[in-house]
């Protein structure tokens, strides 16, 4: 969100992972061609330092998959009855 303020882009507000900005309408285009291009590098970033986080943990994965099994040996069936409401 900084990275496209610091663009120029004026913010109008941020929900979840959607902006909507304020731009006059004779700037819109070049606008929306500017965010893209702070999104698509924010994306980049973002993508490479997940493949990074990715392989370091593949050697936690043995780790947990050892605790998991005996997880599954502590599981237990639960009797229940089907109640139906009208």
């Amino acid at each position: 969100m900084c990275r496209i303020w610091e663009s120029g882009i004026d913010i109008a507000s941020a929900v979840h992972d959607s902006i909507c900005v304020h731009s006059p309408s004779v700037r819109i285009k070049e606008d929306i061609q500017n965010l893209n291009n702070v999104w698509n590098e924010v994306s980049q970033t973002v993508y490479k330092e997940t493949q990074q986080g990715d392989r370091s943990s593949s050697t936690k994965e043995t780790d947990t998959s050892e605790s998991s099994k005996k997880d599954k040996e502590d599981i237990q069936d639960a009797d229940f009855e089907v109640v139906d409401e009208k």
